[in-house]
């Protein structure tokens, strides 16, 4: 048997190298794709992934909307919750939600909405016009020292009129007509009936 092992040994040792390749092959690229998509995604919303770069993003959107004055805004998503991290946490969640329901309701401001909503925020405004200047300057020195681009505000004013709209959609008065409550009346009182044997 020694014989027969020392005659063929340098086949079977390119035999157990190349198993010995393959099996660190296999197990490296499955732990190692493991280990990327635990990094990649914090978790699931409406079937999405969440990414740490879209919640940072997310995030950021809560001081921008501070720094905008839009206090309504954070209040609504940002909810009544006890500590920063809770109300950040739900802002972003809640944010995610607006923006999957006004896609289900087809509730997309237009481009023109979201400049003259920017133009109305009153820290870009002087005696009650916009003022240019202003709104360069909060884009010079507060968003560019953080990071963000002017497509973030832009995106987090488009986000701030889907929840205005959804909530008008959500708490509007529905109107019932008379012929509805006629109908409803007549469905819900005695009737009699004759059967004909």
């Amino acid at each position: 048997m020694f014989h027969t092992i020392r005659k063929n040994q340098r086949v079977l040792m390119l035999i157990v190298v190349i198993l010995t390749i393959l099996a660190f092959t296999f197990f490296y690229t499955r732990t190692s794709s493991l280990e990327y998509g635990k990094s990649q995604g914090i978790g699931t919303v409406y079937g999405n992934v969440l990414t740490q770069e879209t919640a940072q993003r997310l995030a950021e959107n809560y001081e921008l909307a501070a720094a905008l004055e839009l206090y309504d805004f954070l209040g609504s998503l940002g909810g009544m919750a006890r500590d920063q991290t809770a109300a950040l946490n739900n802002f972003i969640l809640n944010q995610l939600i607006i923006d999957h329901e006004a896609n289900l309701l087809g509730v997309e401001p237009k481009d023109d909405q979201v400049a003259q909503a920017i133009a109305d925020r009153p820290i870009f405004q002087t005696e009650g016009v916009f003022d240019v200047a202003k709104y360069q300057r909060f884009l010079k020195e507060q968003l560019a020292p953080k990071g963000i681009r002017e497509q973030q505000l832009e995106d987090l004013m488009r986000t701030s009129l889907r929840a205005t709209t959804v909530r008008k959609i959500i708490t509007s008065v529905m109107a019932v007509s008379d012929q509805e409550i006629r109908n409803a009346f007549r469905n819900y009182q005695k009737q009699d009936l004759q059967v004909v044997k």
